[in-house]
């Protein structure tokens, strides 16, 4: 068993996901993404990957949040056109979110587990300052050990009961309708306002003690209907080592 540590933005947890997509070298059966948040740029990154996979048998759960007004409209319907296992998760007590941040790759070889605060969205899989930890268990030495962290995160790997609901346009509407998913327009509207509010208060106040650094911008997204295309033409990863 090895474990380390992702910091990114120097590592962009989003590329490591990519590439045990389309690993050859072991080729992963099963794949967990369970994530607090969402949104459509982060799905569109992933989408040609998750669709590769798919068209290789591998089975495929996606489990989000929509606690907060963090997970977007179009990010659920992005995630219900890859014809996938996706849910949402979601408990009507408001002083309970759901939080975590899961992905879990597994082989018959080996798995890989990432745990850390990296949520399904931009930002959260390339720019944000985020920390996960990785732990692959190699089988059949880490058999018991993988055994035990796979059955202490089933509540949220297959989750189940009323607070669980398939991704479907019929449930799409209902949360939009409820006002429970926000649009992508309304998230940029509303960050817009809290832009101008600050800027507005700023103007009496000191300058900002904080700078800032330079960091990558995200990978170029394909045109959207490359991402939809079932046989996309993607690297094959072989016997590579991933850090």
């Amino acid at each position: 068993m090895k474990t380390s540590v992702i910091i990114q933005p120097d590592i962009e947890l989003g590329e490591i996901l990519k590439e045990l997509l389309v690993a050859q070298s072991p080729s992963f059966d099963n794949v967990w993404i369970v994530s607090a948040f969402a949104n459509r740029k982060a799905v569109r990154h992933l989408a040609p990957y998750l669709i590769e996979a798919k068209s290789r048998g591998i089975k495929i759960r996606i489990i989000v949040g929509i606690d907060l007004l963090s997970t977007t409209a179009e990010a659920l319907r992005e995630i219900s056109s890859l014809e996938i296992d996706a849910k949402v998760f979601h408990s009507n007590l408001a002083w309970n979110t759901f939080h975590p941040k899961i992905y879990l790759f597994e082989a018959e070889e080996k798995a890989e587990l990432f745990i850390g605060s990296n949520n399904l969205t931009e930002g959260g899989l390339f720019t944000n300052y985020e920390a996960a930890t990785r732990t692959t268990y190699y089988f059949p030495e880490d058999e018991d050990e993988y055994n035990s962290a796979k059955d202490s995160l089933q509540r949220y790997l297959n989750p189940t009961g009323a607070i669980v609901q398939p991704i479907t346009e019929e449930l799409i509407s209902t949360l939009i309708a409820r006002g429970e998913v926000p649009t992508e327009e309304e998230v940029r509207e509303t960050r817009k306002q809290t832009q101008e509010k600050s800027k507005t208060k700023s103007r009496d106040i000191s300058k900002s003690p904080f700078g800032f650094e330079k960091i990558k911008r995200p990978p170029k997204l394909e045109k959207q209907a490359e991402i939809k295309k079932e046989k996309a033409k993607l690297p094959i990863i072989q016997n590579k080592t991933l850090s």
